[in-house]
């Protein structure tokens, strides 16, 4: 849920899908993050700055320049069921994939250099058939 502050809109949970190495998302997001809120991501790098800034964001206190709010990482194991779940909500209307652009399988150059771009605000979809 969202409010307005005087600092801007603030919401109660940020998902992040991409976190870059220098988690440039979450060290901002007291800007947009209520206080009680928290910041999750699913992603992340083998690179030794995104370890580094995964156990600052988790570990370090504000006043040695960790976050502001609660950062969690998260893991999981896929399974059938679980897709199963996401397939219902799906069909129920209550989630939705944002798809940003299509490409022609010929064109799957594009579509990769354009994801590794890292500015992507959907899903990027190649037609395979």
């Amino acid at each position: 849920m969202a409010t307005l502050s005087r600092k801007g809109t603030q919401f109660d949970l940020i998902a992040d899908n991409v976190f870059n190495g220098a988690a440039e998302l979450y060290w901002n997001c007291g800007k947009y993050l209520k206080p009680e809120g928290t910041y999750v991501t699913i992603a992340g790098n083998a690179a030794l700055s995104t370890v580094r800034n995964f156990l600052g964001c988790m570990f370090l206190p504000k006043f040695l320049g960790g976050g502001e709010r609660t950062f969690k990482f998260v893991t999981c194991v896929a399974n059938e069921e679980e897709f199963g779940r996401l397939v219902g909500w799906m069909a129920e209307g209550k989630l939705k994939a944002c798809i940003e652009e299509e490409f022609a399988l010929e064109k799957a150059g594009e579509a990769y250099a354009r994801l590794k771009g890292g500015r992507t605000r959907g899903k990027l979809i190649v037609k395979v058939t």
